[in-house]
This record gives C-alpha cells, structure tokens and sequence, in this order.
C-alpha cells in the first residue's frame, strides 16, 4: 500500500514537473513539503493529548 502511493506521488510530481515551469514546480514542491511538515505536526499533537489521556 504505501509502495503505491509512493508510486502514484512520483507519477504527481513528474505530471507536474511537465506542465509547470522550473519557477513554478520549486514553489510547488515548497508548498507540498510545507503541507506536509503542518499535516505531521497536526497528527503529533493529536497523538500526544490521546496518549495525556490514558
């Protein structure tokens, strides 16, 4: 499962690497990683106030 979606992000990144300029596609991937970095924080906070739960 996870070797598809790291399949189906690599075919993401090479669609859009194709449709946008060099300028654009680093802003893209910044905005990506920032996405994620935020995603992750979220689920580490969330995990955390469950685990001060129990």
């Amino acid at each position: 499962m996870k070797n598809e979606a790291l399949d189906e992000q690599i075919a993401m990144k090479a669609e859009m690497k194709k449709i946008l300029t060099a300028d654009q596609f680093s802003k893209w991937e910044a905005n990506h990683a920032e996405r994620k970095d935020k995603m992750e924080s979220r689920r580490n906070k969330k995990a955390k106030k469950e685990n001060e739960r129990k």
